[in-house]
């Protein structure tokens, strides 16, 4: 029954992200990446291309990430409607994204608590199906979590292969997350080491540029060293660690990022103080949360160069893997279910921000539609963040 329930999750899960796919609705003006994308397919529709004049191309874009490109010349091999590239970008992204939540619920014991639901959701909006859009980076930390879920739960092996290719096939940036993986599996369970890895990381966490560019350019090949430089430059380092970028926004679209960072941290806390002797005793529990630290420990360091804060999304989703079965399962502990409960507005504010965030994607014809339906409105689609503008 409870394979039948786990079959049925993961389908209709599934299903629907294609069928949002097919209702995607975009605001020319907001600069996100798929209308970079369906511009693209127009135009390589409109050329006569082949392979030599296709590699060339991919040379000239500057791109190390080979399933975008590919995709991009396959679907404009047949039309010039860049909204079926969206279809198929909500395919894949849907297939790991319910493979992951299909997982998690796979571990779950009994009837799901309240807060457990809650965290459930969390886990769901790291990474939600709407930012299909930005498609290398989101699908990768899926694919690169899905990898990771059954060695960090089961010392399972089998889908390492994913994680290990993420970075090859889905986004170069997933490079560091692997060469991280590499040496944890070197160094071991050192749960004390790190843990004072991840207090230090709150106290120094200003990265060294050129500690950074030298370790990068030390695993790195030459093409993507040439894709980081952009965004490790002095002055764009400076702007993002004074937050400039952060004035023009509400005070909620500022902080709920960091609402969901300090409700993890908090958990963290709460774990190693109250549940050592339990996670030390568990080798699950041991392999998870020391991981788990090594992440937030590299995202909190990263976090002080552009972009670096997209790292938090892999500790994120590993620490919210650990603590929804943590909870659901084991946590008996009356002192601990407080304090965690003491972070539900923390984890509201993220959640309901998350939300209204798919307004900028999410359509009518996405709510009350059908496929059918959408099939005669397919490409002509209005975010529901445009009528209340």
């Amino acid at each position: 029954m409870s394979k039948f329930r786990d079959i049925n999750i993961f389908a209709a899960t599934w299903m629907f992200v294609i069928f949002f796919g097919m209702t995607y609705g975009l605001d020319l003006e907001s600069g996100v990446d798929a209308i970079r994308y369906i511009d693209e397919i127009k135009y390589l529709h409109e050329v006569d291309w082949d392979l030599d004049w296709a590699l060339q191309y991919f040379s000239e874009t500057g791109e190390v990430d080979l399933l975008r490109i590919f995709l991009a010349f396959l679907v404009s091999s047949f039309t010039g409607n860049g909204h079926i590239l969206m279809v198929i970008y909500a395919g894949i992204f849907g297939y790991f994204y319910a493979k992951n939540l299909s997982y998690i619920l796979s571990k779950l014991n009994g009837k799901i608590k309240f807060f457990t639901t809650i965290l459930l959701f969390a886990f769901m909006l790291i990474m939600p199906f709407w930012k299909i859009g930005g498609f290398r980076f989101n699908t990768g930390l899926h694919v690169f979590i899905y990898g990771l879920l059954p060695y960090v739960f089961e010392n399972s092996k089998r889908r390492l292969v994913w994680t290990f290719v993420t970075p090859i096939v889905f986004h170069f940036a997933f490079l560091l997350p692997l060469a991280i993986f590499l040496i944890f599996n070197i160094l071991g369970y050192r749960i004390r080491l790190y843990f004072v890895l991840f207090v230090l990381s709150f106290i120094y966490g200003q990265l060294d540029l050129k500690v950074f560019n030298d370790f990068l350019s030390s695993i790195s090949p030459e093409a993507v060293n040439e894709r980081t430089a952009s965004y490790t430059t002095e002055d764009k380092v400076e702007a993002h660690r004074s937050g400039e970028y952060k004035n023009y926004l509400s005070w909620h679209a500022r902080l709920y990022k960091e609402s969901i960072k300090w409700s993890l941290t908090i958990y963290l806390l709460v774990l190693f103080y109250r549940h050592k002797k339990l996670i030390l005793s568990n080798p699950f529990f041991l392999r998870l949360f020391c991981i788990s630290l090594v992440y937030f420990s590299v995202a909190n360091i990263m976090n002080s160069i552009p972009a670096g804060e997209r790292y938090y999304d892999i500790s994120n989703m590993l620490v919210l893997a650990f603590m929804i079965q943590f909870y659901q399962n084991h946590l008996k502990d009356e002192y601990s279910k407080r304090v965690v409960k003491l972070t539900l507005p923390l984890i509201l504010l993220f959640v309901i921000v998350s939300l209204r965030e798919s307004w900028y994607h999410l359509t009518l014809m996405g709510i009350f539609g059908n496929p059918i339906v959408a099939l005669i409105y397919f490409g002509n689609n209005t975010p529901l963040d445009t009528f209340i503008k």
